[in-house]
């Protein structure tokens, strides 16, 4: 192959996310493999806005060629911090674009939504086994349900979220790998991600644990701490995951593929596998590392329970310092609402509810599914409640979210309401 049929830059050159970019400066290498895209194999110069803003929506990072980039913008870029190469909050090609609305209502796409988050299930089940026997993973498969979730989430942006808190703590590692997905491409959507790249996130999400399957059993479900020796095999999962990707298919993006072997690097360069420093972690890796610990973090696992997705946000903002993007994490905090999608909480009238869906401009007052009573008795039919619906604007205390209950409050059981919610 010829080094522009590949993703190797050219001597001389230096790696700049595409938030970065500049009009003038000399693209000489991609994130990616050259035929994948419309651009000249032979590289070329960022000569106008439409060439600046293809690059941004094809690609996460590329490579510049220095000798052939103007010399005050070769010493801009190079005078850069490196917490601005990374991506900054004005400089980024991720911006917290507001989604289109939805095309569907959130009853109308939930049942769907169930469907495909079942045949979501039946994927990566066989998919986990696969793994652990080493043999190989059917990518194609892998494409179809990550593009079905894609197309349920733009539809409806909030329908497939709500099928993230179905969890059984047996059955973490199967759920962990969808929700990350769904949560990923959700978070992708809010960022104005679209096309290939959503796909690809997606997927890359999808498969990011599959190497933990090749872990023992007695270190992956030990209920106590692990020891320093077992922490070291337990990290090596990204790696597991990535190298039997690699031996058995040759078609998955390059994007997917870091995805999954770095997903634990950390901006501070002490994750793992390769301890990587910032500027070598893309963008969509790094949103990886953020969902995939929030979901980890509010499942119920073999050691502890999960916490509210309301605490797992605050923790997620304290914690982001050396680890995450912080801009990322602030966005993604804006993206799930202060009340994420399936959280259970208590109303001033007493009642019960978990949160089903919300507009932008209403995030404080959200539809709720109502659950218990003023008295915490069952409701025998279970209906949505607008909080910011209109007529309450009459009512001299209308009804209002007070407090964010644990998931497990008053004994109800939510992975089984929300179950019996998606599957009709």
């Amino acid at each position: 192959m010829t080094r522009q049929e590949t993703m190797e830059p050219s001597p001389g050159s230096l790696k700049v996310y595409v938030g970065e970019l500049e009009i003038g400066m000399y693209v000489c290498g991609l994130d990616k493999p050259w035929l994948e895209t419309d651009f000249p194999l032979q590289g070329f110069p960022i000569h106008n806005e439409k060439t600046l803003r293809a690059l941004q929506q094809t690609c996460a990072y590329v490579f510049v060629d220095m000798k052939k980039t103007p010399v005050e913008i070769r010493q801009r870029l190079l005078r850069a911090p490196v917490s601005t190469r990374v991506a900054t909050d004005q400089n980024s090609r991720i911006h917290s674009i507001p989604p289109p609305g939805d095309a569907v209502s959130f009853q109308d796409e939930l049942e769907r939504a169930g469907q495909i988050y079942q045949d979501s299930r039946k994927y990566i089940t066989k998919a986990l086994k696969d793994a652990r026997l080493g043999h190989a993973i059917d990518a194609d498969n892998a494409r179809t349900v990550v593009e079905q979730m894609a197309e349920s989430l733009m539809r409806n942006q909030h329908a497939l979220l709500w099928l993230t808190h179905i969890k059984a703590r047996d059955e973490y590692t199967l759920t962990h790998c969808i929700n990350v997905s769904i949560l990923a491409m959700s978070f992708g959507r809010f960022l104005g991600i679209s096309g290939r790249r959503l796909i690809e996130l997606g997927l890359g999400a999808l498969l990011h644990d599959l190497g933990k399957m090749q872990v023992p059993d007695a270190i992956l479900n030990k209920p106590g701490r692990l020891t320093e020796a077992e922490f070291a095999i337990m990290k090596k999962h990204p790696e597991y995951g990535y190298q039997l990707l690699v031996k058995h298919d040759d078609t998955l993006p390059a994007a997917a593929l870091d995805i999954v072997r770095h997903h634990h690097e950390r901006l501070d360069g002490n994750g793992y596998p390769d301890r990587l420093p910032a500027m070598a972690i893309p963008e969509d890796t790094r949103i990886v590392s953020i969902v995939d610990v929030y979901d980890a973090v509010t499942s119920d696992r073999v050691y502890h329970d999960g916490m509210t997705p309301h605490d797992a946000l605050g923790n997620l903002l304290r914690w982001a310092p050396g680890n995450f993007d912080q801009n990322l994490v602030e966005k993604f905090i804006r993206c799930l609402g202060i009340y994420p999608v399936g959280s259970l909480v208590e109303l001033n009238t007493g009642e019960v509810a978990v949160v089903a869906t919300f507009r932008d401009k209403h995030r404080l007052k959200p539809v709720v599914l109502m659950i218990l009573d003023a008295n915490k008795k069952p409701y025998p039919k279970r209906v949505l409640l607008n909080l910011a619906d209109p007529h309450w604007q009459d009512e001299e205390d209308p009804p209002r979210i007070v407090g964010v209950l644990e998931q497990d409050a008053y004994g109800i059981n939510l992975a089984a309401i929300l179950a019996q919610e998606a599957m009709g």
